[in-house]
């Protein structure tokens, strides 16, 4: 029996790696998902992530493009199936949205799910969809080129979780992470440093352009008289950086996930701002001392799924205390 672990962010990585570790005694298969070539930085981190000695079997896959790219889809869901349909002891998988995640694992069979973390979507996907008993893919499967794969989801469980998160659970799910591993330090501080974490509004169409860097400006008015580091989010475009770097901030990239960087620093600034970003919550079980702010950007976003996604990240951190700054 094998443990099969499926991501496509480096986050996912970094909790497939943890989950790996805490769940030792079956072999271990890591199945990456690259881009196909759109999203270089977060293939990068991924894969500087890998550490062969440690997986039993790695597995690479890069989409592919144009009307081969169903096809090739297909060719390898065939080859895992014939490989280790059946073989599976837990099916850890990193995006709970993402459908072709969700094939692989009703096809595999495994024994048991666990959805690793993915950002704060875990807050979102634990209590809107699976608290609620809501199936995320009836819309996808109404759709004609998608109704084949109805089948297979007939046996639909919910899974269990590997979070960092503290979330409540329904009944019989467990999350298999392991809080008393997490200890709040403090951390000698860069006394009138921010470090503003980026996101993708723009480059996801959630935003405009001009109105998120609205929203970068009025939030560090606020801050006038400290130094500003804005740490673009690895899929951020060049001309989203190029226009924030003309707002007199300087774009500092840590080159690696930001969790990575915590553990490593020595030194963090005073103040850590960003949206409804995981980077908040790393921030704040890793130390005592850093002042946090999540910005309040709720109705800014022109997306309605992606507003209940942020609503339901806000209210986890108002109840952690963490302060919304409305601009």
């Amino acid at each position: 029996m094998y443990n099969f672990f499926n991501v496509q962010s480096p986050l996912q990585m970094l909790s497939a790696i943890s989950a790996a570790e805490a769940f030792n005694t079956r072999k271990k298969v890591l199945l990456i998902n690259l881009s196909k070539g759109n999203r270089k930085e977060n293939d990068t981190q991924i894969v500087n992530l890998i550490d062969y000695n440690f997986w039993d079997e790695v597995i690479i896959h890069r989409k592919g493009f144009g009307p081969t790219r169903k096809i090739l889809r297909n060719i390898r869901l065939v080859i895992l199936k014939l490989k280790y349909q059946r073989k599976i002891d837990t099916y850890f998988f990193g995006e709970f949205r993402d459908f072709n995640m969700a094939v692989l694992g009703e096809t595999l069979k495994p024994l048991r799910k666990v959805l690793l973390d993915d950002g704060a979507f875990t807050i979102t996907a634990q209590n809107k969809y699976i608290r609620n008993n809501i199936f995320p893919f009836s819309h996808i499967l109404e759709n004609k080129k998608s109704r084949k794969y109805k089948s297979i989801f007939i046996n639909y469980s919910f899974p269990n979780l590997y979070s960092f998160f503290k979330l409540k659970m329904v009944s019989d799910q467990v999350n298999y992470f392991n809080h008393s591993d997490l200890s709040r330090k403090s951390v000698e501080l860069l006394a009138g440093e921010i470090y503003f974490f980026g996101s993708k509004f723009y480059e996801r169409n959630n935003m405009d352009l001009d109105d998120e860097l609205s929203v970068i400006s009025r939030a560090l008015e606020k801050y006038k008289g400290y130094k500003v580091f804005y740490i673009p989010h690895r899929d951020e475009s060049d001309l989203k950086l190029k226009r924030i770097s003309e707002l007199v901030f300087q774009v500092k990239n840590l080159g690696k996930p930001a969790e990575i960087f915590f553990e490593e620093t020595k030194f963090m600034p005073e103040i850590i701002i960003s949206y409804f970003s995981t980077v908040l919550y790393t921030c704040y079980i890793k130390f005592s001392n850093v002042s946090i702010v999540s910005l309040d950007v709720e109705n800014d976003l022109k997306n309605e799924y992606w507003r209940d996604s942020a609503k339901s990240i806000y209210e986890y951190y108002r109840e952690l205390g963490i302060p919304i700054l409305k601009v």
